[in-house]
C-alpha cells in the first residue's frame, strides 16, 4: 500500500475517532455536570433551622 493511500485512510479514521471521541465525552459531561448543583441544593435544603426567636 502507497504512503498516500495510508494517509488518506489515517486521516479518515482520525476524524471518525475525534468525532466518536467528542461525543462520547460530552455524553459523560452531560451525565456529570448535574451533580455539583444537585450537592449544593441537597445542603441548602438539609441546613438546621435557625434559631431564631419568633415567640
Amino acid at each position: 500500500m502507497r504512503q498516500r493511500t495510508r494517509k488518506l485512510i489515517g486521516t479518515f479514521l482520525l476524524l471518525g475517532w475525534v468525532t466518536f471521541y467528542a461525543l462520547v465525552v460530552m455524553a459523560i459531561m452531560a451525565g456529570v455536570a448535574w451533580i455539583p448543583v444537585a450537592m449544593l441544593v441537597i445542603w441548602w435544603m438539609a441546613r438546621p433551622d435557625p434559631e431564631a426567636d419568633e415567640a
